[in-house]
């Protein structure tokens, strides 16, 4: 099939992109309508263009509803890399059971609540983890502690499942933070630390297994 024939002068298809939506000044419009009127191939790109305009004026009338906005945001952060997950790490260690002491924030009573303290280099994270068997989702409150002169506020938190990020939130001024997402195998904490240098990580293994302590 011959190709359309284009004039020696070269084409601007962002000038015939915006003609087909309406944009530009008078004199600009003018030039434009010149040229596609002498140029076989422009002319089927401004046709093409103007279908294409009123296609998306018609899909901009349609707003998506809440539920809809936010499945797409949660899809979107549970397949996004994250370039953090890269950074050095201290893994913790649960050194025993203990509930943690939040000033502000409060997880609500639930079936299955599990308690546990890391410890990951300068870092003590106490964690609070409650599973609604119902809805198979977990509710993460968590205390994060640093070594004399290391900051605990405003730490970025990701739960994460790999390479995915389920979640994200950021401690308060007393190191505090809470997230609630899907109760799935091999879920993480990952505490963004020492500036964003290094990340604590924290498995979730042991508390989202049956019968655990």
């Amino acid at each position: 099939m011959p190709m359309p024939n284009r004039p020696a002068q070269p084409c601007d298809i962002a000038l015939i992109a915006d003609h087909a939506r309406g944009l530009g000044s008078p004199d600009v419009r003018v030039r434009v309508e010149a040229h596609v009127a002498s140029c076989e191939a422009c002319r089927a790109d401004l046709a093409a263009l103007v279908r294409l305009a009123a296609v998306t004026r018609a899909d901009a009338v349609e707003v998506p509803g809440r539920a809809a906005m936010q499945r797409a945001f949660d899809i979107f952060a549970a397949t996004s890399a994250d370039s953090r997950l890269s950074l050095p790490r201290w893994l913790g260690a649960l050194v025993g059971s203990a509930e943690p002491a939040l000033a502000g924030l409060r997880a609500d009573p639930a079936v299955g609540d599990r308690q546990g303290e890391f410890r990951a280099g300068p870092y003590t994270v106490r964690l609070r983890v409650d599973v609604d068997p119902r809805d198979t989702t977990c509710a993460i409150v968590g205390q994060v502690d640093g070594d004399a002169g290391r900051t605990v506020d405003g730490l970025p938190v990701l739960v994460t499942v790999g390479a995915r990020v389920l979640q994200q939130a950021a401690t308060n001024a007393h190191g505090e933070f809470e997230c609630v997402c899907e109760a799935l195998p091999q879920l993480r904490v990952q505490v963004v630390v020492e500036g964003g240098a290094r990340r604590v990580e924290l498995p979730l293994n042991r508390f989202l297994e049956d019968g655990a302590a």
